[in-house]
């Protein structure tokens, strides 16, 4: 903010224009008789409102209502007790990636309006992307002599095993890759079947809980 005070000649008539009133602010000292004109440029604009923001798989898309004026947009985090900028857009909306989730993270938008970034994030919101499941959560069907399996993703899983109980022991029937979410078992004979979907994470089987996630599915 900067203000300019001006000594005018008493009797002096003026006009006042003011074009907009976030642009610029004008204030008249009629104590002194119009003898003293103070201007004020308080080079303001209102900070970028996030007026919604959507959860997504690992990322948050984010929409905001346009700043009259603006020539760009920065979307900025607060990372390791600082704002840094992630990256530039000219829309009104912006898909986070890379989220994890159950993660929160507090993100702004900026705007550059005449050339200059105005960096007020007093407007920044928390937001967190969808929350996965740690493990494929399970649903089954059974038509004739075969098993269908239904799941839903776990998180970051790069492939999944169904494995069958078999005399004491999981046995693993199949392997699948990590964008397929469900199975048809050959036909079988009739008979309960005790069956698990575990999913590999990060290089290793996630055997956790491998007991109490089964499932049975009878054939008859």
């Amino acid at each position: 903010m900067s203000k300019q005070k001006i000594t005018l000649p008493k009797g002096t008539k003026i006009n006042v224009l003011v074009i907009n009133k976030f642009m610029s602010c004008y204030e008249f000292n009629q104590k002194e008789c119009w003898n003293e004109l103070i201007t004020d440029y308080p080079a303001y604009y209102p900070a970028v409102v996030i007026k919604k923001w959507e959860k997504g798989n690992g990322a948050v898309k984010l929409t905001w209502d346009a700043v009259p004026g603006a020539e760009k947009y920065a979307i900025a985090g607060y990372v390791n007790g600082k704002w840094t900028v992630l990256n530039y857009g000219y829309k009104t909306s912006y898909v986070l990636k890379g989220l994890k989730p159950g993660v929160n993270y507090k993100v702004a938008v900026v705007a550059k309006i005449g050339g200059k970034w105005y960096t007020d994030v007093s407007k920044a919101v928390v937001v967190t992307p969808k929350s996965v499941n740690k493990y494929p959560v399970v649903t089954s069907e059974v038509s004739g002599k075969q098993f269908r399996l239904n799941w839903k993703a776990a998180d970051a899983a790069a492939k999944y095993a169904i494995a069958v109980y078999q005399s004491g022991k999981w046995v693993v029937k199949a392997q699948l890759n990590g964008d397929v979410t469900s199975y048809t078992s050959p036909k079988l004979n009739n008979g309960t079947y005790k069956i698990v979907v575990c999913a590999k994470v990060n290089g290793k089987w996630d055997l956790s809980n491998i007991n109490s996630r089964a499932i049975n599915v009878t054939i008859k």
